[in-house]
């Protein structure tokens, strides 16, 4: 594999993890879990020892989450490439909150996490899909 190859599949898993983020907070729950693989494995930072399996069950997961204006932050993103259809990635991340309500925006948010992925990613027919996306907190405000 040549170092081009090696950077187009770091950029293509660091970008799964923006649309993540960005489809998250666009409460596009379909796009989000079009991201895993049918078989794909979810833990949300907030509950780390929660794994949901499959696809479809993340999805019921997202549609059960209280209606919320709520912001990723992503960064620190490094990948390292196993083979040509295996990578694995670790990224930091930063959320705020608010429950969705008639007033105009800006809201008064919670308090501020901040945490991380481990992921997964495998190459499918689709493209990089999560296989795994392992999210865990290191701190809280408030």
């Amino acid at each position: 594999m040549t170092e081009t190859e090696k950077l187009a599949i770091e950029w293509q898993c660091q970008k799964l993890c923006n649309q993540f983020a960005n489809y998250n907070d666009q409460n596009d729950f379909r796009a989000v879990c079009d991201l895993f693989t049918e078989d794909g494995s979810f833990w949300r930072p907030s509950v780390p020892d929660a794994e949901i399996k499959g696809r479809e069950t993340i999805y019921q997961a997202f549609l059960q989450r209280p209606p919320l204006v709520i912001r990723h932050i992503v960064s620190n993103f490094v990948a390292e490439v196993v083979s040509e259809t295996e990578a694995l990635g670790h990224s930091y991340l930063i959320f705020l909150a608010a429950p969705l309500t008639e007033q105009p925006l800006p809201l008064v948010a919670g308090p501020m996490h901040v945490g991380e992925f481990r992921d997964k990613f495998v190459k499918t027919e689709a493209g990089w899909r999560f296989l795994e996306r392992k999210g865990s907190l290191a701190l809280k405000t408030g």
